[in-house]
């Protein structure tokens, strides 16, 4: 057994200085927002499937949020800690978040575990890694209850996954990869989709490059294969939404929709009006209070009929900067536009349409320096002639994947820049494949 197989690949996440401040910074923020939805108003249709999910006979069709083809018991298993909180006392929205935030914790630290065991010399993963945390919407995401912790749980277990197969542990990577795939398939069927054509190119490319294939990568393949055997439901729709897109007709893989599932509107933003609402509707909360003295929103904005609040319709030029021309297929170089919008709007410094907007879009100027030094470490990876590891072969492919599928079908500024967080996991994961490795022995005792 080689001296990089011997070095433990798991440490006690006790001992992480970063994850005690990840988790105290964003239980801070979960308790200071309190009954606030509006910068996720979906977050409330996940709080009414949890108030009813472990009713007698209950069905996740009519709810909105989790899709009515996620096995019921899989959304049972998945929140069982949140209910537990709840026994202590705990409201149901917090005791979601906390859960949000645990498993948001557990991604991050499964990435630290491949940083710590690849031990590079660099700290190019460490600057990487602090700036995405520093992104305003990747920390919301992080921090509210949403499906995107489990997505990021789940791609940071499969990345993990891969590995760990690399090193041979077979036994742990096949656990790591089966609770990746089932994570994915189940809450982002779309996804799940995207994950498996990535895997198809890693077949490829490994076939062209070694003429064979390996044992490892038929672990890969059962670990796929395993959620679409035990839900034949979301089989079949998975199956339909593929033939859909293929076909040009509607199919269940289309994603202008919000995380809820409902198609997104093109006709302006209502965050700042649903956030008056609220506001007016919680007023002894600590973010209200903060809200109100800062004058970020005002009770008065919009007019109030009932407990709704009304905003002014948004005029034409307003609604062209929140909506995204999609590209087409037949058409590649419309491909080539509509990926761009995706990736860097909005931008900073203009009016994108709205007040949220325009204060969202200065992480832009993170995400657009995430992707220089995302092509900075390629060049050094090239350069280096050192052998590309599955797991970047893997993530790279996903990632173009999901660029693509996203300049086909994102309509709308403000959810691009939501389901963009996506590209987080597999950024890191090629940023950490890039580095050059140790060939000394790694410090075991130092978690980061």
């Amino acid at each position: 057994m080689t001296k990089e197989a011997q070095i433990p690949f798991f440490f006690n996440p006790l001992k992480s200085r970063l994850l005690w401040i990840f988790c105290s910074v964003h239980l801070l923020v979960a308790v200071f927002l309190g009954e606030i939805f509006a910068f996720a108003p979906d977050e409330g249709g996940y709080l009414n499937i949890f108030k009813e999910l472990y009713s007698r006979h209950f069905s996740l069709v009519g709810h909105l949020g989790w899709v009515a083809t996620t096995p019921t018991l899989f959304v049972q298993v998945i929140y069982l800690p949140a209910k537990i909180f709840t026994l202590f006392g705990l409201p149901d929205y917090l005791a979601l978040r906390i859960l949000a935030i645990a498993l948001s914790a557990l991604s991050v630290y499964l990435l630290l575990c491949i940083a710590r065991h690849q031990g590079s010399k660099k700290k190019y993963f460490s600057w990487a890694l602090i700036a995405i945390l520093l992104i305003p919407t990747t920390f919301l995401w992080m921090t509210l209850s949403l499906r995107e912790e489990f997505l990021f749980l789940g791609f940071s277990t499969f990345s993990s996954g891969i590995y760990l197969l690399n090193l041979k542990r077979t036994r742990a990577a096949f656990i790591t990869l089966t609770l990746g795939t089932f994570f994915v398939c189940y809450t982002k069927g779309y996804l799940f989709v995207l994950l498996f054509f990535a895997f198809i190119t890693l077949l490829l490319v490994r076939g062209l490059m070694q003429r064979k294939f390996t044992i490892s990568h038929g672990y890969i393949a059962i670990a796929v294969i395993l959620p679409l055997v035990f839900a034949p439901a979301t089989t079949k729709s998975l199956v339909s939404g593929v033939v859909g897109q293929l076909t040009g007709q509607s199919g269940a893989l289309v994603i202008s929709t919000d995380s809820a599932g409902q198609v997104v509107s093109t006709q302006g933003s209502t965050t700042t009006g649903a956030l008056a609402a609220e506001v007016a509707a919680n007023p002894d909360s600590l973010f209200s209070k903060f809200a109100l003295k800062s004058k970020i929103v005002s009770t008065s904005t919009g007019s109030s009929t009932g407990s709704s609040t009304v905003t002014p319709a948004p005029d034409a030029k307003r609604v062209e900067r929140l909506t995204l021309q999609p590209g087409h297929l037949r058409q590649p170089l419309t491909l080539i536009s509509s990926s761009a919008r995706f990736l860097f709007l909005p931008s900073p410094f203009i009016d994108n349409g709205s007040k949220f907007q325009n204060i969202g879009s200065f992480e832009e100027i993170i995400w657009w320096g995430l992707y220089i030094f995302l092509g900075f470490m390629i060049f050094r990876l090239i350069k280096s002639r050192r052998k590309i590891d599955d797991l970047f072969i893997w993530a790279s492919a996903f990632s173009v994947f999901f660029i693509i599928f996203s300049a086909i079908t994102e309509i709308n500024v403000g959810t691009a820049l939501r389901h963009r967080s996506i590209l987080l996991i597999p950024i890191l994961a090629m940023i950490l494949m890039c580095q050059e490795p140790k060939k000394e022995a790694l410090d075991v005792s130092d978690p980061a």
